[in-house]
């Protein structure tokens, strides 16, 4: 019965990845440097709808749901499958800022 693992030593410069397919440690430093690169472009986002929701004296309650709501449609296409990692890391921050700047939770 075989379970997926692979007890083959790794060949030089190859990372074993479950499924027993080897990535050489360029596709590893290309895939990281990918991820990397998501991370930077939704911390901007987040930082963007975080100072719009703060600076825009003209924009209503709703709307600034909106943006939330869309900044986390953003990050979940960016990072699929992450809801509630967005819902904890950031829905609290948002939250704070919405009822400090609106008055209301």
């Amino acid at each position: 019965m075989t379970i997926g693992y692979s007890f083959d030593a790794p060949r030089f410069g190859d990372i074993r990845i479950r499924d027993g397919n080897a990535m050489t440690d360029h596709e590893r430093a290309a895939r990281i440097e990918h991820e990397n690169k998501m991370i930077r472009r939704l911390r901007f986002l987040v930082e963007l709808t975080f100072a719009t929701i703060a600076q825009d004296e003209s924009m209503t309650l709703e709307q600034a749901w909106d943006h939330v709501h869309a900044l986390k449609g953003a990050a979940v296409a960016m990072f699929p499958g992450k809801d509630d990692t967005f819902d904890l890391l950031y829905l609290p921050r948002f939250s704070r800022l919405l009822a400090e700047r609106f008055r209301a939770n």
